[in-house]
């Protein structure tokens, strides 16, 4: 049988974009799947898909359809790494990796829909033989005490990409934004809305899953 191609998110001609908290009242999650992002020697990265019916997937198999996910709230002031510097300000041999936490706006329609994102990130393990095992603190958090959710968004930058010039900001009228070059400038206030791809790394020889949310862009809004 022919190998799958590889899931693509840039120039896909099919893409499916959901909101998070609503994503498990859909129809689409009878059908998840995930599929290959990248192929290493090692390592495999994988997306969060629904199939692409072909008319005879043995002789031409399609891509999978890659699921684009969307969230709207506020930056936590925890654990923020939303800056042009990024986790590892100081170690430039690793990749420019930038991270940040989202949680609910301070009123009563966005705490009504933080309120699914644990349903969501439940329905997205089910795909796996063991989804006991399947590791979500990456993605989403509950905190138990006032009983809210968190979402956390991770941007990686390629080879030839920094935070500053590649993270993809944009305020209420589409134009880029400066990506804050620190914490001092980061607006933990306002509302912004995020893309997102639900993925996970893995080793050849590992069966351990952790998922995580791959950042694509935000929003003001």
């Amino acid at each position: 049988m022919p190998t799958e191609p590889l899931v693509s998110i840039y120039t896909g001609a099919d893409i499916i974009q959901c909101p998070f908290h609503i994503f498990s009242d859909t129809m689409y999650v009878i059908s998840i799947s995930y599929g290959d992002l990248k192929r290493g020697e090692s390592i495999t990265h994988r997306i969060c898909c629904i199939p692409n019916v072909a008319a005879n997937p043995r002789v031409r198999p399609r891509a999978k359809v890659p699921l684009f996910f969307t969230a709207t709230g506020q930056i936590s002031r925890r654990d923020c790494y939303l800056t042009q510097g990024g986790w590892f300000p100081n170690y430039r041999k690793m990749p420019e990796i930038a991270s940040f936490w989202l949680e609910e706006c301070p009123n009563l329609a966005s705490r009504l829909n933080w309120l699914s994102m644990g349903k969501t990130v439940r329905v997205l393990t089910k795909h796996f033989d063991s989804p006991h095992l399947v590791d979500t603190s990456h993605l989403c958090n509950l905190n138990a005490d006032q009983n809210k959710y968190r979402l956390q968004l991770v941007w990686e930058a390629n080879p030839c990409q920094s935070i500053a010039r590649s993270l993809c900001m944009y305020n209420h009228e589409g134009t880029r934004e400066e990506v804050p070059k620190s914490l001092d400038n980061v607006d933990f206030n306002a509302a912004f809305e995020v893309v997102f791809t639900v993925d996970y790394m893995q080793e050849e020889d590992d069966s351990s899953i952790v998922l995580f949310a791959s950042l694509l862009r935000m929003f003001r809004v």
